[in-house]
């Protein structure tokens, strides 16, 4: 379970740096 946490917790913050990123750009 706390590895699907992590997955779901790193998706969604590495979604929004990405797109932080992407926006920036």
């Amino acid at each position: 379970i706390i590895t699907l946490i992590f997955m779901v917790a790193g998706g969604i913050a590495g979604g929004a740096f990405g797109r932080k990123i992407n926006k920036k750009d």
